[in-house]
């Protein structure tokens, strides 16, 4: 073996590590924001921090029907669960403690993307779909990475309740 081939085999070696070392080291800078992105929550993670926040969490109800009352004209798909504070009951009375309906979509972009059809009234305009809700006090749309929690309460201490939730969540 000649020196040169020696040399010529010891550059290319060299160039072969530094070629490893950039795609793994490129590989663990993640992504241009500097962090991974959130998973998705998921409904105990939301029951969890609204019963933190002092939500009196008393049932649960999930895979509601999504397409069936104030929702079904939202955009896109999701998994619908509602939250009470009392036992469930055929209909909201005065003086009763809200319930939260949850909404979780697979991202936080499909997410703000049925949040952009909900207005401030809490009504859901969607083309070609009319559906009017009677709220039975003042709804409030609260997001949390790929969660909309939804609340119709006057009631300052629920809604800062429901509030901190979605804090903790990552809102």
């Amino acid at each position: 073996m000649s020196v040169s081939g020696a040399m010529d085999r010891s550059a290319a070696g060299r160039t072969l590590v530094i070629l490893v070392a950039a795609v793994l080291l490129g590989g663990c800078g993640g992504s241009a924001g500097g962090s991974p992105a959130a998973s998705p929550l998921n409904l105990t993670a939301v029951t969890d921090a609204l019963a933190r926040a002092g939500f009196a969490v008393v049932d649960v109800a999930d895979n509601l029907d999504p397409r069936e009352g104030a929702w079904r004209c939202l955009p896109g798909s999701f998994r619908l669960a509602r939250i009470s504070q009392e036992p469930p009951g055929a209909l909201a009375r005065p003086g009763a403690k809200p319930s939260v309906d949850i909404l979780l979509f697979s991202s936080e972009g499909a997410r703000a993307t049925a949040q952009a059809a909900i207005g401030a009234d809490g009504q859901v305009r969607a083309q070609g779909c009319g559906v009017l809700v009677d709220w039975v006090a003042t709804p409030h749309v609260v997001a949390a990475r790929n969660i909309l929690l939804v609340v119709a309460t006057d009631d300052p201490a629920t809604l800062t309740a429901v509030k901190a939730a979605a804090t903790r969540l990552g809102g």
